[in-house]
């Protein structure tokens, strides 16, 4: 099967390099035009009716985000992939609203391009199951909220603290980070806490009510409940286990 792709991007070097990108890596993907500003991207999708639409955010006349709003009025199936700097990624909480497909982060790399185009290739393949489909966002930004929370979360960090960095409902980003991490946001930070606590609990002899207090628990007994759901063991006894077996 046949793909149409629309490009909408202003500036010439970056319309070559996509379809270049396209063309190299996709032998069923038919690149029908390139649009220079949003006003074109409507009108060319009116006309051409695209699979997939691959926009800038940043053009003249109508940004990517209102030409998008317009095209699923008439063309409400069609996939449309973002491409965003950092400073724009504002625009990504009003576009959830629209069924933005992804955003791709610049500077963008070919791969990444095409494992989205792939994605949705393949899910168009695929016999649909549910005509409510999660819009995914790209795999960069759960990166970075992951990194994010990685050094940062011995700092009494939130789930809203984590949607506001990358400019997202709380509601969104929830949902979001427990379809990719396959936990909540909760059970993500306690399992990073009783990580660390069982490399204390073998390398050092910190007692334990301190490592509690380290790791912001509230208490000595309430890390002792968590840390036996995780690893069916208390604190002392998973500390003893792995001394006698030291022995």
């Amino acid at each position: 099967m046949m793909y149409k792709l629309l490009i909408a991007e202003d500036e010439e070097l970056e319309r070559i390099a996509l379809k270049k990108i396209i063309e190299c890596n996709f032998s069923n993907i038919n690149i029908i035009n390139s649009a220079k500003n949003g006003e074109e991207a409507v009108s060319l999708a009116r006309t051409y009716m695209p699979d997939i639409l691959l926009i800038d955010i940043r053009m003249p006349v109508k940004n990517g985000i209102e030409a998008h709003k317009q095209i699923i009025k008439f063309h409400p199936t069609i996939k449309t992939i973002i491409i965003t700097a950092h400073s724009e990624f504002v625009y990504a909480q009003e576009a959830i609203k629209y069924n933005v497909y992804d955003f791709l982060l610049k500077p963008v790399s070919p791969t990444v391009i095409c494992s989205c185009i792939q994605s949705i290739i393949s899910s168009a393949e695929k016999i649909p199951s549910t005509n409510s489909i999660e819009t995914p966002f790209s795999q960069e930004v759960i990166n970075q909220c992951l990194n994010i929370i990685e050094l940062n979360y011995l700092n009494d960090l939130t789930l809203s603290d984590i949607a506001k960095q990358v400019h997202l409902s709380e509601k969104y980003f929830s949902r979001y980070f427990k379809s990719k991490t396959g936990h909540t946001f909760t059970q993500y930070i306690q399992t990073l806490k009783i990580n660390r606590a069982k490399n204390l609990l073998l390398d050092t002899n910190i007692p334990i009510f301190r490592i509690a207090m380290d790791l912001k628990f509230s208490d000595s007994a309430y890390f002792t409940k968590v840390f036996f759901k995780h690893e069916g063991l208390t604190p002392s006894q998973y500390r003893q286990q792995y001394q006698s077996n030291k022995l």
